[in-house]
């Protein structure tokens, strides 16, 4: 029996996004073969070992009323593989550790933070590291890798906080004579590290640009402004190390969706799982999905995204290396197409980390 540190929470406009995942994981991983240990950091950036029951921590508050809670920290003296529980008394315990699964989408979580303290405690865990992590979390630098193997993504154009704060006309200016004048509208104003489409607005005219722009810097000092791709959109689900093994490809059509209508309202994008390519375009997708989940060294699992254009060309859209694990989750419901359910999903993903 292993212990599987589940961490979820945290200093995230995903917070609540990771608690739902995060109680779904606890509840459905194979009670057989591992033991659940949940820890959850609040808003507030607070460690809390809690014993509250998987509907509280997918509740996204009620744990953290829990009366079992007990502040927390991960032991970082290599190899000790604890975790430490602080009692009311002034005493400690410890919990041993053999895998983490740090559920936490966005900054705190999917950029490379977390993952160096795991790396520093020597325990291993889930996902990408700390170096793929943070590159796949940037907009700017994932294109960088996506150039690097001739992957075609989307014309961007860059604008730091800063500049822009300084001389929002000028930053504007910039962004006219550059994309607009190439490319025109629609262009999508995105900070380049969140996820979940935080943040983010499909801008049509230039009235739209400065709000869109002023909204997309409260969530980081950088921009990336991108050309519209008139098509559909194809998620690949990836999961291993070396040889990663692919779920079903799915493909949305539709209007664009922001964060309220991708998990609060209901959606009328047309979609498609399985969805039904032809052999050739089927292998193109994957082979520019593996393309990049190599060149950009990620294990254990991401989901990636392309647009799919009218003439079938492939257009790199981005990695997510912590992607959402509900079991009704597009990356769930990917590897459930093709046989592999949430339990064994689970299991497959930390038997890679181990």
């Amino acid at each position: 029996m292993k212990n599987v540190l589940v961490v979820f929470g945290s200093m995230t406009p995903e917070h609540d996004l990771s608690c739902k995942s995060a109680g779904y994981i606890i509840e459905l991983m194979d009670k057989e073969k591992f033991n659940p240990v949940p820890v959850g950091i609040t808003k507030d950036g607070q460690w809390f070992y809690t014993e509250a029951s998987p509907e509280d921590i997918r509740d996204a508050n009620a744990w953290e009323k829990s009366p079992t809670n007990r502040k927390a920290v991960l032991d970082t003296n290599y190899g000790s593989g604890q975790l430490i529980l602080f009692n009311d008394d002034n005493t400690v315990e410890y919990i041993h550790i053999d895998l983490i699964f740090a559920r936490i989408a966005g900054n705190t979580g999917e950029d490379g933070k977390l993952q160096g303290l795991f790396e520093m405690s020597g325990i291993p865990y889930v996902g990408c590291g700390v170096m793929s992590s943070a590159v796949s979390m940037d907009k700017q630098i994932s294109y960088l890798f996506a150039d690097s193997i001739g992957l075609r993504r989307p014309q961007t154009h860059i604008v730091m906080r800063d500049d822009y704060m300084n001389d929002k006309k000028t930053s504007i200016d910039g962004i006219l004579n550059t994309l607009i004048r190439d490319k025109g509208y629609p262009v999508f104003v995105k900070p380049a590290s969140t996820g979940s489409s935080v943040g983010i607005s499909k801008v049509n005219c230039l009235e739209e640009l400065e709000p869109a722009l002023d909204m997309a810097l409260e969530f980081g000092e950088k921009v990336v402004l991108e050309e519209g791709i008139t098509g559909s959109e194809v998620k690949v689900a990836v999961l291993g190390n070396d040889k990663p093994v692919f779920g079903a490809l799915s493909e949305f059509r539709g209007e664009w969706r922001d964060y309220t209508r991708k998990y609060e309202a209901d959606d009328d994008t047309y979609r498609r799982i399985p969805a039904e390519f032809s052999p050739e375009v089927d292998k193109m997708i994957k082979d520019g999905a593996l393309g990049i989940y190599k060149a950009m060294e990620c294990r254990g699992f991401s989901r990636i995204d392309f647009f799919l254009t009218d003439d079938n060309e492939l257009v790199f859209n981005e990695i997510n290396t912590m992607p959402g694990l509900k079991p009704e989750s597009v990356y769930s419901v990917l590897f459930d197409k093709v046989g592999i359910g949430y339990t064994q999903m689970l299991t497959m993903l930390f038997e890679t980390a181990l």
